[in-house]
């Protein structure tokens, strides 16, 4: 794969440290009041884990006509090549919301994207390969792959590919 969410190295540190920072509070105060045991360092242990689980992002790569989204428990692939519908959604948290033409979906944080030139300019190849093929109804121009990293600009790169 060409392009990857290049802040999730620090996003992942971010979702491991908050989980390991409460884990050594909930120890340290539980010690301090006497009332550590094993089952309760168990517990709390436990909380910290599932806390990381949910916290921790996708992983998302693009190349080769494709883009995959990869969290904990599942990988979801779609052909950016062969995209029918794609749309921005969200107000606070802006999603993208992209199917092709076999049907499957994918949700893309439209920030971690906006972030990454090398997705947004296999995004961008993607969408104008699928215009091209008659498949993305939206016939407006496509702007080129060198559009600025932050969300308002991705946003405008978005609606100028029909992605809005």
């Amino acid at each position: 794969m060409r392009g990857s969410d290049r802040d999730r190295p620090a996003r992942l540190r971010l979702a491991l440290a908050l989980p390991g920072g409460l884990l050594a509070a909930a120890l340290a105060l539980d010690a301090a009041a006497g009332t550590l045991t094993v089952l309760r360092a168990l517990l709390w242990t436990g909380l910290a884990v599932a806390l990381s689980a949910v916290l921790v992002p996708p992983r998302i790569t693009a190349g080769g006509g494709r883009l995959a989204v990869r969290t904990l428990l599942r990988t979801r692939r779609i052909r950016i090549d062969r995209l029918v519908g794609a749309r921005l959604e969200g107000h606070t948290a802006r999603r993208l919301l992209l199917r092709d033409a076999a049907g499957r979906r994918i949700e893309v944080d439209a920030a971690a994207v906006a972030a990454s030139p090398l997705l947004r300019h296999e995004l961008d190849a993607g969408a104008r390969h699928s215009h091209t093929a008659g498949l993305l109804a939206d016939p407006s121009p496509v702007s080129g792959p060198a559009a600025a990293a932050d969300t308002a600009q991705a946003r405008a790169l978005f609606r100028a590919c029909g992605l809005d």
